[in-house]
């Protein structure tokens, strides 16, 4: 599946928020996402993510399953109220 960001009718740079505890993972996430023009957001854990998703409010989110403190759903459910959730559960975005 590709998830895309699209273009918004606002002053600030759209961000992804990439998210995954394997270092190689992250590194292939950020170089995939290298020369576009979108700031990148890196987090190794699920408490992080969802302090950083819920601060700076990410356009795009990338968000492995399977990580420490709180998985992959668990961030997605805290998240609810501060995103619109797509129809595929897996991808979410800001309203």
């Amino acid at each position: 599946a590709v998830t895309y960001v699209t273009r918004r009718e606002s002053m600030h740079s759209q961000s992804v928020l990439c998210v995954d505890d394997s270092p190689t993972e992250l590194r292939l996430m950020v170089k995939a996402l290298q020369g576009t023009r979108l700031k990148v957001l890196q987090a190794t854990d699920g408490e992080v993510a969802l302090e950083m998703a819920v601060e700076h409010q990410p356009d795009l989110i990338l968000l492995d399953i399977i990580l420490p403190k709180k998985n992959g759903f668990q961030v997605c459910r805290q998240l609810n109220p501060h995103f619109q959730f797509d129809s595929d559960l897996s991808t979410f975005r800001r309203p």
